[in-house]
């Protein structure tokens, strides 16, 4: 996979994407940090992590777009620092970190399968008992609301 980075010079270089991460950090400690190519899964600590008060809360696991086989792969990753990039044959998907947020854009000729992969919790809480997923529409928004009891009474 190509990877290049954009700065005051650009210059690229071929990489192995087994590894091959895409890393955002915002100065209030948030990050967003998922791998170069979407279907390998590297760290339990991917995702969009919000700094809440000095603990770290994971809101989204993986963002991707896929087809009918499966999730497509990038031919270039670019990083503009304060955004990354991730080409594809007509498209491409943008992702930047903002103070209080991601903004996740695609530019596409066609018609394209957005995955967005959510996994609310605290980024050590790794039992999965108790919670609750809500999901409801707001006019043009869509609104997940999460949840987390002690156990599986939602108490």
């Amino acid at each position: 996979m190509k990877v290049t980075h954009k700065l005051l010079e650009t210059f690229s270089k071929e990489c192995a994407d087994k590894n091959l991460s895409i890393f955002l950090l915002s100065k209030l400690g948030n990050y967003f940090s998922i791998p170069a190519n979407p279907n390998n899964s590297i760290s339990n600590y991917s995702g969009y992590i919000l700094n809440i008060d000095g603990e770290m809360f994971k809101a989204i696991e993986n963002i991707y777009i896929s087809g009918i086989d499966g999730k497509k792969v990038p031919y270039e990753i670019v990083n503009g620092f304060n955004y990354f990039e991730r080409l594809y044959d007509g498209y491409y998907e943008r992702f930047t970190l903002v103070k209080n947020g991601l903004i996740y854009d695609v530019e596409s000729q066609e018609e394209v399968i957005i995955d967005v992969e959510l996994d609310f919790r605290w980024i050590n809480d790794y039992d999965d008992m108790g919670r609750e997923y809500r999901i409801y529409k707001i006019d043009d928004s869509l609104m997940i609301e999460y949840n987390k009891y002690r156990d599986n009474s939602l108490k």
